[in-house]
C-alpha cells in the first residue's frame, strides 16, 4: 500500500519513518492487514538493517 518494497511487508508508518516488522512478526500479523490497513499501537525494540528501521514487537493493538 505503500509503494516502497517490491513485494508484502508489514510494517507502521510513524510520521514520514516507515518500520518494517520482523520475519516472525511479519508472519503473525500480515494476514490483518494486507489489503486494508489499520490504525494502531505498536510497543517494541527499534533495530536498523541498513537504511531499513526493524522493529520486534512486544505489543502490537489495532483500533476497532
Amino acid at each position: 500500500d505503500l509503494g516502497v518494497a517490491d513485494s508484502c511487508h508489514t510494517v507502521i508508518k510513524v510520521g514520514e519513518k516507515v518500520y518494517y516488522f520482523d520475519k516472525e512478526a511479519t508472519k503473525k500479523y500480515h494476514k490483518e492487514i494486507c489489503t486494508t490497513p489499520k490504525d494502531g499501537t505498536v510497543v517494541g525494540k527499534v533495530s536498523k538493517d541498513g537504511d531499513k528501521l526493524i522493529v520486534t514487537p512486544s505489543k502490537v493493538e489495532f483500533k476497532k
